[in-house]
């Protein structure tokens, strides 16, 4: 009778996490689980991040893939930054992320090709930039004359 009543006691803690373990999963289904908490991302903020699925999703959820957006801390900078999804694309360094941009709509006119190509980094973005340069643009990244563009492209 004893030995019982400490099996029950050893038991009772294991049994109790369990339900609660349950308990949480059975959120899962309404996207709350509790164990995984994913923030809420704006389609820039998936852009940087590379989250494919995301950026998918909003854009068939009737976001606008040309509209810039604020970009949390961390994400691209240390500071807040805002940037269009295709900024944040070409910041991360992220070639499929471009594509996934423009297959899903993201405009890219001479201006805002040539304010992308003068701010990418990496010969991977680079030669994928060069491929899509639209007819009759031209690459001059002189400050100065990238500042009038970037006026032109906001």
């Amino acid at each position: 009778m004893r030995r019982n009543r400490v099996v029950m006691a050893l038991a009772v803690p294991g049994c109790l996490v369990t339900a609660g373990l349950i308990a949480w999963l059975a959120l899962t289904p309404f996207d709350r689980h509790p164990m995984w908490m994913r923030p809420e991302l704006n389609l820039s903020e998936a852009a940087a991040v590379r989250d494919l699925g995301e950026i998918v999703r909003l854009i068939g959820a009737s976001e606008n893939p040309d509209a810039p957006r604020d970009i949390r801390p961390g994400f691209l900078a240390a500071t807040a930054v805002r940037a269009t999804p295709l900024e944040a694309a070409v910041a991360s360094k992220d070639v499929e992320s471009v594509r996934i941009l423009l297959m899903n709509g993201a405009t890219m006119t001479a201006g805002v090709w040539h304010h992308l190509r003068c701010n990418a980094e990496g010969d991977e973005m680079h030669e994928f930039l060069d491929r899509l340069r639209p007819a009759g643009s031209a690459l001059d990244c002189d400050p100065h004359h990238l500042s009038s563009v970037e006026a032109a492209h906001r």
